[in-house]
């Protein structure tokens, strides 16, 4: 798992130019790899190899619920 930059080449179209809110997952498979943009604070793209789309809720430190990628 690592982060990338948007801008790279071969990052899918969908993945790059999709708008999130809060909380949104936007994920595109190309065989055992995976392109995932997730917005939490800020967008934050990854390119993981083992885990997909999934997301779960966690506790924050204020005790708030939200969802964030497995």
């Amino acid at each position: 798992m690592g982060t990338l930059r948007p801008s790279r080449k071969d990052v899918p179209q969908r993945v790059k130019e999709k708008k999130l809110k809060e909380g949104e997952l936007v994920a595109q498979h190309s065989g055992p790899v995976s392109v995932l943009k997730w917005k939490d604070k800020k967008e934050v793209t990854m390119v993981p190899t083992y885990h997909r789309e999934e997301t779960r809720m966690k506790r924050t430190k204020r005790r708030q619920e939200k969802q964030k990628p497995v």
